[in-house]
């Protein structure tokens, strides 16, 4: 027992009542006891007396004096007015003024909180006043039914709102919080949390009565006295104690009193509290401003496709947004997802009893706006999309199509007016997509002259009238017929088309190059009307490469078209020289109209026109009547206009000073031709140059050669003294050239000889050549006196049997002069006879140089000998660099400026190149093995570069082994050959290495 008395403070906590706080002490004597119950009584009326006093005092100095005494009934009456329904114009102030006008108190002894979100006002009065009689004046005054004002009174609450609450904070917490004596003691009833709000409403205990006439107060204390009898001796605590033991620490009218006055803080969170009418649906603020938390942002998906159309249309977003707006809602529209965020605008702040149901209004808000919207599917197979796609084209709705899917997606009106013509559009183009599978679509590859053959032979007419329900058509551009219908007409169809294609009678012809250019540059269908239209003639012709195709309907009909195709072309060519004249307005004149006048016709073409080095050629190609007409015209023009120089050349000098010393031979005709004429004795090639009209200097021309032709000159050798030969020789108009010693005025030896030259006039046609190097490779004894062409292959051909090549050369280079070009007999007689000469003269150098090494290596060979080798040496090697020089000459003044052929070009130029031999010939062509035989032994032999050499006949080898079943059967045997030898000169000259290397490849090939 002592331990309890020692203990200060006793609370006792009833669970759904409170803390209760104990005073625990002993009893006193009865006497006491007494007493005590009797001071109590003179103590609390005393209270109540100076209570009574200082609130009259109050009472008589109050200025509401004019309001009368206040009932007692008024005393427990709430002093709160709340006016509701409030004008926007009613502002505090005028509220203010109005209640100073119809209470009587200042406006320091009451206070207005005007609500203009909720269109309510609260004023709480500081001192009492009769509110009945107050609201009954104010309803009554003129100014309240000018505005309209309708003031109630103002219950009294047992409810508070609390706000800034921390994160995690539930009901019983607070409860518990509340209920704590230190926090306000009393009584919570109901707890309602708000955490998006971070507040919460809590409702206390009223004091209505319980029962019959007990309050919950009352009702509260006779449970506790009932508890402390049970659990104190009886006798041990009187009822006063017992009494003050269950004084509880709150009354149902003072705890909000209690919790308005304190500062709240849970979890070291400061708190705000405010009182909260349920009839106002809000808490009052006083003159703290409320805490407004606004709701989170929320996001609401949009589906794809209409989401593709708003990013399309940004106006309906403005829209969108703008409406939005209205309702306190601020949209982002995302970049990525089809997504709209949905964020409080600043503005909800001002309109709190909106806050609550923002995001439910906004989503209802954002929901009917995007029912005005529709996405529409529509299953659409890949063809038949592949044909509407270019049909479909509205910038109202968004058309996407993804595999099988086609999605319509905008505004509703239009998805359903857009959707309805689509549906139309796929069902029937699926049906005529149907018809399509069914049906069969084949082309066949035809040219256009073949085409123009069967739609005017009727052959396409007859069968679009066996198959009227199959579509035939041609395709220029791709150039291929054809079809479409059911399978069995098509291939039908297509098989008798083939079969008449391939049995179509066809030839090549093989034209001039100039007048297959000509035909190159007219329309061939156009010209093959003009050809063969006229002679009924149901042909034509098609180019290809290198020839022309010539077809018809039957063998009659080609071969006619053929005879009419050569009668009716032709070409010629006039060469120009002087290319300065196609520079002149003389020549656009003369040309111009010409092909203007006969473009379908005839056509004028200009070779080398700018090319370096070799005359232009005039090219006239046509129909025979207007190439005869132009070519008459032009070559007409030209031979006036052109001016040309021709060098008769003569190799002699003393031909030269005759000449030029008997110029009565031809002096007056030339000029008299108006002809210049001019001797050129220092540089090479020497003659007589001629210049003027190309007309005039062709004759001209012609008459010098034989005056030139008709000198004869012959080499005597003397040993007497020449002194009398110079005066008397010229005398009978011949001319003189001394030789050797006697050229220079110095008496010979009696062992030295000389030789004269004599100059003799002949008559004109004749010919005599006696020791004369004019036409041999190098002097010798071959007289050829007034011999044709003719003659002179059949002597080559006659010398090569009898093995004197030097002969076959002269006869061979005397042919190449004529300035004809030579065919394939003429020119491998030519080759064969260069070949020769200086084949022969190559192993004799050979042979020698192989002596003089051996004699160089030998020390005691005297140097008298060794120089006899060498100048035997260089004396062969003078011949053979001689003789090349001459072939050398003959290939680039006639040989290869006469060539017209690929062959003939390749043969021609081995010596300088294989650029048209690799161009035109395959690498088992005879000629381009032969030239790469050739460069190789002047690689090792000449330039002595073994292993340039042999790679290049190595190289040529595999490239001809690589190609080696592409040989013809005219050409096998020599390429053959010519491959041996490739062969055997890389054994002798490949080292062992490389031989080895070379061997296993060829074995390999085979």
């Amino acid at each position: 027992m002592w331990n309890v008395l020692k203990k200060e403070n006793h609370e006792l906590v009833w669970p759904g009542k409170g803390t209760f706080k104990l005073t625990v002490r002993l009893p006193e004597d009865p006497e006491k006891a007494a007493v005590s119950k009797e001071a109590v009584p003179g103590k609390e009326s005393k209270t109540k007396k100076e209570a009574a006093g200082k609130d009259d005092l109050d009472a008589a100095h109050s200025p509401s004096n004019r309001m009368g005494d206040v009932p007692k009934e008024c005393e427990t009456v709430s002093s709160m007015v709340t006016f509701e329904n409030l004008p926007e114009k009613v502002t505090d102030i005028v509220l203010t003024i109005l209640v100073e006008n119809i209470s009587g108190f200042s406006s320091e002894d009451f206070n207005v909180e005007v609500i203009q979100d909720i269109g309510i006002a609260v004023v709480t009065f500081q001192k009492p006043i009769d509110i009945k009689k107050f609201i009954s004046d104010f309803i009554s005054h003129h100014s309240s039914r000018q505005l309209q004002l309708a003031p109630r009174l103002l219950e009294r609450t047992n409810v508070v709102r609390v706000e800034n609450l921390p994160p995690g904070v539930d009901d019983y917490q607070l409860q518990l919080y509340f209920e704590s004596p230190f926090n306000g003691g009393g009584r919570v009833t109901h707890v309602e949390c708000f955490p998006e709000e971070s507040s919460a409403l809590v409702e206390f205990s009223d004091s209505k009565e319980v029962g019959s006439g007990v309050t919950s107060e009352e009702c509260c204390k006779e449970e506790m006295k009932q508890s402390l009898s049970n659990v104190w001796p009886k006798g041990v605590l009187s009822e006063l104690e017992v009494t003050q033991a269950v004084q509880p620490l709150w009354s149902p009218v003072e705890v909000l009193d209690t919790i308005m006055t304190k500062k709240h803080s849970f979890n070291r969170m400061q708190l705000s509290v405010f009182p909260y009418y349920p009839s106002l649906g809000t808490a009052l603020y006083g003159e703290e401003k409320p805490l407004v938390k606004l709701p989170a942002p929320f996001q609401e998906s949009l589906d794809p496709p209409l989401w593709k159309f708003f990013q399309k249309h940004n106006h309906l977003i403005k829209e969108i947004n703008d409406k939005m707006r209205r309702f306190h809602c601020e949209l982002t529209w995302s970049d990525i997802n089809s997504t709209v965020t949905v964020r409080p605008a600043a503005t909800l702040v001002n309109h709190r009893p909106s806050i609550k149901t923002w995001q439910r209004d906004a989503s209802e808000l954002l929901s009917g706006t995007k029912s005005k919207y529709e996405v529409k599917v529509f299953e659409v197979h890949p063809p038949v999309w592949d044909i509407i796609q270019h049909e479909l084209g509205d910038d109202r709705v968004l058309i996407e199509f993804d595999k099988e899917s086609l999605t319509l997606a905008g505004k509703s009106e239009d998805v359903q007016d857009i959707g309805q013509k689509i549906r139309e559009l796929i069902d029937s183009t699926t049906e005529q997509v149907r018809k399509e599978e069914q049906s069969l679509k084949e082309k066949v590859a035809i040219s256009p002259g073949k085409h123009f053959l069967l739609e005017h032979s009727g052959f396409l007419d007859d069968l679009r009238k066996e198959n009227p329900e199959l579509e035939i058509h041609y395709d220029a551009a791709t150039q291929h017929l054809c079809f479409n219908g059911f399978r069995a007409d098509v291939y039908k169809v297509k098989c008798d088309i083939q079969e008449k294609v391939y049995s179509m009678p066809q030839k090549d012809i093989l034209l001039p190059s100039a007048v297959f250019m000509f035909l190159q540059q007219v329309d061939s269908q156009k010209f093959s009307k003009t050809l063969f239209e006229a002679q009924k003639i149901l042909a034509t012709y098609e180019l290809n490469s290198t020839a022309l195709l010539l077809m018809a309907c039957s063998f009659g009909a080609l071969a006619e078209a053929e005879n009419k195709m050569l009668d009716a072309l032709s070409y010629k060519i006039i060469e120009v020289e002087e290319k300065k004249v196609f520079r002149g307005n003389a020549w656009k004149k003369k040309i111009h109209p010409l092909q203007k006048r006969h473009s379908s016709t005839a056509s004028i073409m200009i070779k080398n026109k700018l090319t370096l080095g070799s005359p232009a050629k005039v090219i006239i190609a046509g129909c025979v009547k207007e190439v005869n007409e132009i070519y008459g015209q032009l070559f007409k023009f030209l031979e006036n206009k052109m001016k040309i120089e021709r060098l008769v050349e003569i190799e002699s000098v003393l031909i030269i000073e005759h000449l030029r010393t008997d110029k009565k031979l031809f002096w007056p005709k030339i000029r008299k031709a108006n002809v210049q004429a001019s001797f050129k004795l220092e540089d090479e090639p020497k003659g007589i140059l001629l210049t003027g009209s190309k007309s005039k200097v062709l004759k001209c021309m012609n008459m010098v050669k034989q005056i030139r032709d008709s000198v004869c000159i012959k080499r005597f050798h003397i040993d007497d003294l020449w002194s009398g030969v110079a005066t008397l020789w010229p005398q009978r108009g011949m001319a003189v050239q001394l030789e050797g010693e006697l050229r220079k005025a110095v008496a010979p030896r009696e062992d030295q000889g000389c030789s004269l030259v004599v100059g003799a006039k002949m008559g004109i046609g004749q010919h005599c050549l006696v020791n004369s190097p004019c036409h041999s490779f190098l002097p010798g004894a071959c007289p050829l006196v007034n011999m044709e062409k003719r003659e002179l292959i059949e002597k080559a051909k006659l010398a090569e049997q009898a093995q004197r090549y030097e002969d076959m050369a002269i006869c061979m280079k005397m042919v190449t002069e004529q300035g004809t070009e030579l065919s394939m007999e003429e020119r491998n007689l030519l080759s064969v006879a260069c070949k020769n000469v200086v084949g022969y003269r190559r192993s004799s150098w050979r042979v020698i140089s192989s002596i003089e090494k051996k004699i160089d290596q030998k020390t005691h060979t005297s140097d008298k000998k060794l120089k006899l080798i060498k100048d035997y040496r260089e004396k062969v090697e003078s011949e053979v660099r001689y003789i090349c020089t001459k072939v050398l000459e003959l290939l680039d003044k006639y040989l290869i400026a006469n060539a017209t052929n690929p062959e003939s070009k390749a043969f021609y130029l081995k010596m300088k190149g294989d650029y048209f031999c690799k161009k035109e010939m395959k690498p088992t062509h005879p000629i381009c093995l032969g030239l790469t035989l050739n460069f190789s032994v002047f690689y090792y032999e000449i330039l002595n570069n073994p292993k340039l050499a042999c790679t290049l006949a190595k190289t040529a080898f595999d490239e001809a082994i690589a190609e080696l079943d592409t040989l013809k059967e005219d050409s096998y045997k020599d390429s053959t050959h010519i491959m041996q030898l490739l062969r055997n000169n890389l054994t002798l000259r490949t080292p062992d290495s490389i031989g080895e290397e070379f061997g296993a490849a060829e074995g390999a090939k085979n």
